[in-house]
């Protein structure tokens, strides 16, 4: 029987990333030069003096995401919105699914605002994102051999996460990977969604989860009071 309840049960509590949290100020951080009054973020080597960076040419890129989808437009627009208070002008453009994904998958975009699907809670089952030779690697997919050193490393752990037969070696494993990849942030996440599940009052052994069908992760478990 599975242990897993959640995505509750992979998180790291203690990792956190805050985006955008702090004023700007001239500063280098992660190797970006970045200005409050600069039109353009540009990287630059991490041993390179921290200069203001003013540039002539607005900062400008393309927001790509799925058209039909409220939820995704919203957010969207909320990002170009906030960007705009900082001199970032953002062009939204909308497609349907199919073009969406040839187009990620195609690595024809500025940057994409997507959610990816999942088919289980267990990070070891969704091999295809996490591996660098995955077809659902979203920023870089399906390399014959691992473009960064980071990425290797979780290649690696993934390997040892999936074949423990340990559970609590494998949220340690785990664990690990997520601190290696938020030090990268490949992947910049914006919201999480507000789950509700109710159920009636005769519904007995009912235990929410975040993935979909929310009640129903267990239906063995589930019973009926008459």
């Amino acid at each position: 029987m599975r242990s897993v309840r959640g995505m509750v049960s992979w998180w790291l509590a203690a990792l956190v990333v805050t985006l955008g949290a702090a004023p700007i100020a001239a500063q280098t951080v992660d190797g970006l030069a970045v200005d409050a009054e600069a039109e353009l973020v540009v990287a630059v080597p991490d041993d390179t003096p921290c200069a203001p960076c003013t540039l002539s040419v607005p900062a400008t890129f393309t927001v790509m995401t799925q058209k039909g989808r409220p939820n995704l437009e919203r957010a969207v627009a909320v990002i170009r919105e906030e960007l705009k208070k900082i001199g970032v002008t953002v062009d939204v453009v909308t497609f349907d699914s199919t073009t969406v994904v040839q187009r990620f998958l195609g690595a024809q975009y500025d940057a994409v605002y997507y959610n990816a699907t999942k088919t289980d809670l267990d990070p070891g089952t969704n091999q295809d994102f996490w591996f660098s030779s995955g077809s659902a690697h979203p920023w870089n997919v399906e390399q014959k051999t691992p473009a960064t050193d980071w990425e290797r490393r979780i290649d690696e752990l993934m390997v040892r996460q999936i074949a423990s037969g340990d559970d609590a070696e494998r949220h340690r494993l785990y664990d690990e990977i997520q601190k290696i990849f938020c030090e990268h942030l490949p992947i910049v996440f914006f919201v999480a969604p507000r789950v509700y599940a109710a159920s009636s009052a005769r519904v007995l052994n009912v235990t929410p989860s975040d993935a979909r069908p929310q009640l129903l992760w267990r239906p063995e478990t589930v019973a009926v009071a008459h």
